[in-house]
């Protein structure tokens, strides 16, 4: 598969929104010196970034700003429709010997290492429960000119995780909820939203900025967009709300997922609240037109799974490379994710937030080993 001519272009936008992200972001947190510092440090770092991934683009290796982790497989709690438990543990990847469990502390080290000298931008660090690997989350503030999101349910963010926080502003608590109690208690389970609520209460307590993780649903997207609702956790520090589109881990959740309608209301509130909070409001995957399709597979991001399977995303957990065994650069440039960056203009999103998701028998056929063998997509499915 040839790299799309598209590619540069495409890349240059989504690094030059990204940047401008950052810039606001600098603003924003000007009144907490350490954040706002942190933050100015990866905001140059980002410069840097953009030029290395340019190049490297030019020699035909795609390097997404933007890389996700799933540290870790295990979790406190067994959310309903939880991707990590319901796909990834079925995405039938291929492991290497060394790939059996979790990655180790020094993999993480190596790969943290080698995302920062090919020009990654920001990491998410997600699980499972990432708060799990105190480890790899030690790693990962070292690493100052990155950007770290940890997504986590807050359940374990105790004093001391919000100390910890507070003495590594590079890294960013991230706290998963789907609206007020009701709703989040009803996904999570039982008093999962008084445990976010008091996690919340900590950090802002030691005036550590953090973001909110909302699972976007037909039911609760006209809420978590409320001005109510955004000047309430505002109020507790909140400066980063992100905005996940809902992608049903099977038919019977379909009704959850955005229409259309949903859709344009979420993207149209998200620019009306950055004018009247200082605050960055982020759908997502957002609107992927202006990049030619779907960003995933590197051409924005990639995802890296708990056992060291890379993959084109969160949302479509089939791999062929392993960075367990591997070097990462060389794990980007898989068949598969090539296969999947050259098909990006046919790839739209669709019901149900991912256009991989989408097309995952197509998505399955690619990868080494199944008996459809690869195959091109020839048009855009599930519009």
């Amino acid at each position: 598969m040839t790299r799309s001519k598209s590619s540069p272009a495409a890349s240059a936008l989504f690094s030059s929104h990204l940047t401008a992200a950052l810039k606001k972001g600098v603003g924003i947190l000007r009144s907490v010196p350490p954040s706002g510092s942190a933050l100015m440090r990866v905001l140059l770092w980002q410069r840097h970034a953009a030029k290395c991934r340019a190049a490297r683009l030019k020699k035909g290796h795609s390097v997404p700003p933007i890389l996700i982790f799933g540290l870790t497989s295990r979790c406190n709690y067994s959310c309903k429709g939880c991707y990590s438990s319901a796909l990834h543990a079925q995405s039938g990847q291929p492991q290497s010997p060394a790939c059996a469990g979790e990655l180790s502390a020094r993999v993480f080290s190596r790969v943290f290492s080698q995302a920062e000298t090919i020009g990654v931008s920001l990491l998410m660090l997600a699980g499972g429960e990432p708060l799990l690997r105190p480890d790899v989350l030690e790693l990962a503030a070292k690493r100052k000119n990155l950007l770290s999101l940890v997504f986590t349910n807050g359940s374990l963010l105790d004093d001391r995780f919000s100390g910890w926080f507070s003495r590594h502003r590079s890294v960013i608590p991230v706290l998963s909820i789907e609206d007020g109690q009701e709703l989040t208690d009803a996904r999570r389970g039982p008093g999962a939203y008084q445990a976010a609520f008091e996690a919340m209460n900590r950090l802002s307590l030691r005036r550590v900025p953090f973001g909110l993780s909302l699972t976007a649903t037909s039911e609760n997207t006209a809420a978590v967009t409320s001005d109510d609702f955004i000047r309430e956790h505002y109020k507790l520090g909140c400066r980063l709300f992100l905005y996940v589109e809902y992608v049903p881990a099977d038919l019977s959740d379909r009704p959850l997922a955005l229409s259309n309608t949903d859709k344009s209301l979420l993207l149209s509130r998200a620019k009306e609240l950055e004018e009247d909070f200082p605050a960055l409001f982020i759908p997502f995957p957002g609107n992927e037109e202006p990049y030619g399709g779907c960003l995933a597979a590197g051409r924005g991001f990639a995802y890296i799974g708990a056992q060291g399977g890379l993959m084109p995303c969160p949302f479509a957990p089939v791999s062929d490379r392993s960075i367990a065994d591997m070097k990462l650069l060389d794990a980007l440039d898989s068949p598969l994710l090539k296969t999947v960056r050259g098909s990006h203009a046919l790839l739209h999103e669709s019901v149900g937030g991912c256009a991989l998701s989408s097309n995952r028998e197509w998505l399955l056929s690619q990868v080494s080993g199944n008996p459809a063998g690869g195959r091109p997509l020839e048009a855009p499915s599930g519009k």
